[in-house]
């Protein structure tokens, strides 16, 4: 042990004087007693003395270093894949026999002087023991495995046992290069094909809308079977809905079959996939597998009150009607109703085109400031009360102008301006407006201005305002149909989709919701974890940090589970949760603060089997191979005459190494010292007693 120093700043003279005091000061303390000797009194000054100088040492914190040479054996890390397909007996590989196998010959060649530690893997990776190995897992993700190698310490180098399979996560060979220490691998399995079908993958949107078509591209592989005709199937809720007849081709073993979906009913639907299992399969457990469309409402209903005669009215209501989300009613009010409504009670958006005596919303039964507006301006309308709540333009003059049409730059990101592609307005056909206009709401915002002869007007033709949960929008133009009619179909799609874009965002009501919660996925299989984000703001539109978000899951088991989001900062929650059993889930989502709820919110997920491990069965020894050769690693088949240990002896990985480990001492963190004072001064008081000192 050898004294390092003290921590603390004091010169070394203070150090000197402050001791000779505290030894001059314990003398003097008894130098004045003349009923005891000179040799008590300078006892009872060393037992004071020695008390003092040990608390001033203490104060001054002295710390002490010992060195100790220790050895290390060499420390291997030993991955074992724990999937499913590795219990497999194909060909040379007798399942799970000889997978066990090669564990006991790799155990008993082990060297004394060897650390081993064995990790289980499938989709996640934790530390097993070597007989609990279950070899039933639905899933391999290898690119988790190099990744967790990636971050070992201490360890000299890794090995995997696998087939080479991957049924999750990215391409591990990438992740391999950035490995510190050598990956060795080693193949279990058989490289032979075997007549089989499998499903493999499912091409769809998450997402649908109701009353509309949805693709879905079922790929399949094919090994054996070639000229064969298969029958694949599509169900749900047991019904079949679809079948295809594939003949399938001797020049490709992945073969395409797409289906047609009507999405009618809207929330979260589930379909199964079959393949219709022929003889000579190898298996047919990997002929069936699932997905689901989270099915949206998509029908808007719109009401198209007309006021005047013009082409820009049946040109509007020609291109809402081509378009089967939404649903138009049209009302003529010609000094008299043209058509009739059964019920106007349940609109999403009201179109005023042209302005129309005030009784035509009472006698229809609208509330119209609390219902989503388009108002589209015509040239011949009666006076226009600037104070209605629809209407967003003032015009101060009433001669017309041929206007071409021109975006505001800081504006063009807006989603009504969406897939339009840039055009050359001045090759389209110019609109009618008035010369000069305003905006009659000042937090109106315009998209789209008037521009004549190459100069911006600043004259509003496309405005709108979003207020609470109400949207309105404004066209203050009209020739609309010229384009429409238009040779060019540049420009019919433009107005089309122009059109559509204001509708469709005027119509939708804005997410207001304080407590925004939903899944990274609508479809989770049985290995993965489902993942829950949330962002939650207070009632006064500030971002809420300090809430707590308790989420109810219920199953079709009837089982409710109950958690709490953690909260990672700036209003964003998350929750892991655990891997699922098969079915579907619902969840309802309370955000909590200080005893008062904020609000909930319900949502719904399904949890699927797997069957993607028996999909492929053949070794990939390319994978294995390229995770060693980019770690400066080695591979081998798991029936070749090999050592893995003669492999990591010859690259000099099993040799121990050497390392000084350092140790400090600190008097003041010990309570012997202490005591040790204490004894000190209790002894002083003792024999001052006995002296019948003071």
């Amino acid at each position: 042990m050898d004294f390092q120093g003290f921590q603390n700043n004091l010169p070394v003279i203070i150090t000197v004087i402050v001791v000779a005091l505290l030894l001059l000061l314990s003398w003097l303390s008894y130098r004045g007693y003349d009923t005891i000797s000179g040799l008590s009194k300078f006892f009872l000054s060393s037992l004071r003395a020695s008390a003092l100088l040990i608390l001033y040492f203490l104060f001054l914190n002295p710390f002490f270093k010992t060195e100790k040479t220790i050895e290390k054996p060499s420390k291997i890390a030993f991955f074992l894949d724990d999937s499913e397909s590795t219990s497999i007996t194909k060909g040379e590989y007798a399942g799970s026999e000889s997978y066990l196998k090669l564990l006991n010959k790799i155990e008993r060649r082990k060297p004394s002087n060897v650390s081993l530690n064995y990790f289980g893997f499938s989709s996640n990776i934790e530390p097993i023991k070597r007989d609990s190995l279950a070899l039933n897992k639905p899933a391999t993700n290898l690119s988790e495995v190099v990744s967790y190698i990636n971050s070992l310490e201490a360890y000299n180098s890794a090995v995997i046992i696998s087939d080479g399979i991957i049924t999750y996560g990215k391409n591990p060979v990438i992740e391999a290069r950035n490995s510190l220490i050598p990956i060795y691998t080693i193949g279990i399995g058989d490289t032979t094909k075997v007549r089989d079908l499998a499903l493999l993958n499912i091409t769809t949107n998450s997402t649908g809308f109701s009353n509309t078509k949805h693709v879905a591209t079922i790929d399949l592989s094919q090994y054996g079977f070639e000229g064969k005709t298969i029958s694949i199937s599509l169900f749900k809720d047991d019904i079949e809905l679809q079948t295809r007849e594939l003949v399938l081709s001797s020049k490709k073993e992945i073969e395409s079959v797409t289906f047609e979906i009507s999405l009618n009913e809207p929330g979260l639907n589930q379909y199964i996939v079959v393949i219709e299992p022929i003889e000579g399969e190898w298996i047919t457990s990997n002929n069936k597998t699932s997905f689901s469309i989270d099915v949206l409402d998509s029908k808007t209903r719109i009401l198209h009150i007309a006021n005047s005669v013009h082409p820009d009215i049946k040109t509007i209501r020609s291109i809402l009607a081509a378009d089967e989300n939404f649903e138009l009613t049209s009302y003529d009010f010609l000094g008299k109703s043209t058509s009739s409504i059964t019920d106007a009670t349940n609109f999403d958006l009201v179109i005023i085109h042209g302005f129309p005596s005030p009784t035509i919303f009472t006698n229809l039964g609208l509330d119209i400031d609390t219902l989503p507006t388009l108002f589209i301006n015509l040239p011949h309308t009666s006076k226009i009360d600037y104070n209605t709540s629809f209407v967003l333009v003032e015009d101060l003059s009433q001669q017309l102008i041929k206007a071409n049409l021109y975006f505001i730059g800081e504006n063009r990101n807006h989603p009504i301006l969406d897939n339009i592609e840039e055009v050359d307005f001045t090759r389209l056909a110019p609109v009618y407006t008035r010369t000069r206009t305003k905006l009659s709401k000042p937090d109106a915002t315009t998209l789209i201005s008037a521009q004549l002869q190459g100069v911006n007007l600043s004259s509003p033709l496309l405005s709108l305002i979003e207020r609470g949960n109400i949207r309105r929008s404004e066209l203050h133009a009209f020739g609309w149909y010229k384009m429409f009619l238009s040779n060019n179909s540049n420009e019919r799609e433009f107005v089309t989709v122009l059109i559509n874009n204001i509708v469709s965002w005027t119509a939708t009501d804005p997410d207001n919701r304080l407590l925004k919660i939903g899944t990274s996925n609508n479809t989770y299989t049985v290995v993965e974890n489902p993942i829950i984000n949330a962002s939650l703001i207070n009632e006064n539109g500030s971002i809420e940090s300090n809430a707590t978000i308790n989420l109810t899951l219920d199953s079709e088991e009837a089982t409710t589970k109950t958690y709490t989001l953690s909260n990672i900062g700036n209003g964003l929650y998350k929750l892991n949760l655990p891997a699922l059993p098969s079915g579907k889930y619902n969840y309802e989502a309370t955000a909590i603060k200080e005893g008062r709820s904020i609000e909930s919110q319900q949502g719904a997920f399904l949890v699927i089997e797997s069957s993607s491990e028996l999909a492929n069965t053949t070794r990939n020894d390319e994978i294995l191979r390229g995770i060693s050769e980019r770690s400066n690693g080695l591979f081998h088949p798991f029936d070749d005459d090999f050592s893995i240990w003669d492999d990591l002896k010859n690259q000099n990985l099993l040799g121990t190494t050497t390392s000084v480990e350092e140790s400090y001492l600190f008097p003041v963190k010990h309570v012997f010292w202490f005591i040790l004072v204490l004894i000190l001064l209790a002894s002083e008081w003792m024999f001052r007693k006995r002296f019948s000192l003071p």
